[in-house]
Parts: structure tokens; sequence; C-alpha cells
């Protein structure tokens, strides 16, 4: 390093910092040169102290940067605190929000588990709508038989009691009957009596000959019938049984056909007379 210089008008000098050139200010080699030395020293010495000034300036402006960095850490640390306070609170309603969401969660799944049980519900009223849809099909069948039925045993019973009504007519019919065969064999025994007392008085007719009728005006000629069956005789030709009713017959009341009759006597019905009921050992003429 060089020990020189240069001063502001250009020419060399020594340094102040040289060994050489302190050690001569010491041993006061010269005027000159402590009178330099002496000026360069406080010109240092005034550089030093503008130094120093900047560096307490810049201390205070570090101090005051330092206060103020400690008034911002002081700051952020209260708001880290307010924000870790803030956390702690938002923790807390996370905790309370997921332990929300955790028993809103376990109750969809009990409702999941409900709407299930109520599917398998609605299946089953289906199942059961279906069969009671089935079961009113068939009530509605078995009221139709059942009606159906009550029709036929009011037909029935309504047969039933023609046939009553029918059961009751023919009893009358057969006391009637009774009746009137006894009557007819207490007449039988009354004509019996009279046949053999004029059995002797009877005249004789000859075989197809009719009986001679006389008549102021005209004659005409007839032939005898029986009394009860009103089959024609031939005279002195009475033999043989006589089949006969001892009633008229009646038409059968509610009976559409009016040609149809019954016989009160034995109940037989027809449109012609059938074979008599009662019967005699030989025809009764007029």
């Amino acid at each position: 390093m060089s020990d020189f210089t240069r001063d502001p008008i250009g020419l060399q000098v020594q340094r102040a910092d040289s060994e050489e050139f302190i050690r001569n200010i010491h041993l006061g080699n010269t005027i000159g040169e402590r009178d330099w030395a002496w000026e360069k020293i406080c010109f240092e010495k005034i550089q030093l102290g503008k130094s120093l000034l900047r560096k307490v300036n810049e201390l205070q402006l570090l101090h005051s940067e330092h206060e103020e960095l400690k008034e911002q850490l002081d700051r952020n640390e209260q708001k880290t605190r307010e924000v870790q306070s803030d956390l702690e609170k938002q923790m807390v309603n996370t905790q309370k929000v997921i332990k929300r969401l955790t028993e809103e969660k376990t109750k969809n799944r009990r409702l999941e588990q409900e709407m299930e049980n109520l599917k398998d519900l609605e299946g089953r009223v289906n199942d059961m709508t279906n069969k009671r849809y089935q079961l009113e099909q068939d009530i509605s069948t078995l009221n139709n038989i059942l009606i159906e039925c009550r029709k036929e045993l009011q037909e029935y019973k309504e047969e039933l009691q023609t046939e009553k009504i029918k059961q009751k007519f023919l009893e009358q019919l057969h006391d009637m009957k009774d009746t009137a065969l006894a009557k007819a064999n207490g007449d039988n025994e009354k004509l019996k009596k009279k046949l053999s007392i004029l059995a002797d008085e009877r005249p004789e007719y000859l075989t197809g000959q009719d009986e001679q009728i006389d008549n102021k005006r005209f004659k005409r000629k007839r032939l005898q019938e029986c009394r009860y069956c009103h089959k024609a005789l031939v005279p002195g030709q009475n033999t043989g049984t006589c089949y006969y009713h001892p009633r008229k017959p009646v038409h059968l009341h509610g009976n559409n056909d009016p040609k149809i009759k019954i016989w009160q006597c034995c109940g037989q019905e027809g449109k012609s007379e059938p074979e008599g009921c009662c019967q005699n050992t030989f025809h009764q003429p007029l």
C-alpha cells in the first residue's frame, strides 16, 4: 500500500495513517508536517463525526424501525393470537358442525332405513290391496251367485207354495171324491134295488133299435146315454163297466192355457176328458 495520497490541489502527500508519518508527528520532525497532520486529523475527525452522526441517525432510524417492527410484531402477534383464537373457535365450530353432520348422517341413515321399511310396507300394502281387490271380486261373484240362489230359492218357494196349494186342492178333491164315491155307492145300491124290482117290468128292445119318443107336433129318434159317463148306449145293451168322474172339470188357477182342465175328483189334467176315476159294474141309462 502506498504511503502517499493526493491533496485537494493534486500534490502527493503522505497518508495520515502511515506509521512513519505518525511517528514523525510524535517526534515532531517538521512543523509543516505537524500542521498538515493536525489538519488531516481534524478533517478526519470532522468526517468521523459526520459519519458517526450519520451512523447515529441510521441507528435512530434503525431503532425507530426496530420499534415499528416491534410494534408491528406485537400487532402481528396480537393478530396471530386473534387469528389463533378465531381458528380455535372455528375449530370448535367445525367440530360442532362435524358432530352435527355426523348426527345428520346418522339421521339420514335412519331415514333411509325408514324409507326402505316404508317401501316394504308400501309393497305389502299393494299386495294387500290386490288381495282385497280379488276378495271384492270374489265377494261380488258370491253375491251374484247368492242373488241367483235367492231367485232360484224364491222360484222354488213359489213352486213349493203352488205345489202345496195344489196338494191341498188335491186333498180337498180327494175328500170330495171319497164323498162322491160313498154317495155313488149308495146310489148304486138304491139303483140295484130298483133294478131288481123293475127287472121283470122292463120292455124288450131289439138290437140297434132306437127309442121312439112321441111328441104332439113331431117324432124324433135319439140314442140313450149313460147317466155317469155319458156314453151312448144301445137299448138293451148297457152291460160293461162304467168309468166316470163324479164332478165336472174346472180350469186350474194361474194356468196360461185355458184349454187345459183339471178334474177335482182325481186331480187329472188334460185338454180331453181322461178315463174316469170311479166305476160301476154296468151303465145306468138316463
